[in-house]
Formats: structure tokens, sequence, C-alpha cells
């Protein structure tokens, strides 16, 4: 409300609120801002055509190689190899 910055703690305390009012109680635990961020960098890579360097870019990393760990094949890629063969 003043302009300033969120802390980490306060964005953790707003994921837990609204992910709890959407899914529920026992789910809504589950969710963290590490996962929706996990869940963005995944979902952007696929949709960008595994453009490595523009996530890297979106995600702010300094190091190629953080963002590496989002260029893993989904089960469904790999399904989609193994027909090919």
């Amino acid at each position: 409300m003043k302009g300033e910055r969120l802390g980490v703690r306060a964005v953790e305390n707003l994921v837990k609120k609204y992910a709890e009012f959407s899914l529920g109680s026992a789910k809504g635990k589950t969710i963290t801002p590490h996962k929706l961020r996990s869940s963005f960098a995944m979902s952007f890579y696929q949709e960008s055509d595994k453009d490595i360097l523009l996530l890297k870019e979106m995600l702010h990393h300094s190091s190629i190689n953080t963002t590496n760990i989002y260029a893993k094949a989904s089960p469904g890629q790999k399904k989609e190899a193994r027909n090919l063969l």
C-alpha cells in the first residue's frame, strides 16, 4: 500500500492465503512461491520453443546453468520419443 517492495514472508503468506482460498485448505498448503515460479518456467520453456536464453532473461538468472534446471524432458516428451523409435 505504501509502494514499497514486499518481503519474502509477505509473498509466502499471500500465496498461501490465496491458494488455500481457491484450492481448499489441504491442497493450498502445498503451493509455494517457488512452485509457482517453477511452473511458470517449465510452461514458458515449452511454449517458447525451448528458448533457454529467453527463459534465462525472464527469470533474471546470472548463469545459464541455473536455468538449465528447467530444461528437463517432460514425461509426455519421453513417451513421444519412445514412440518414434
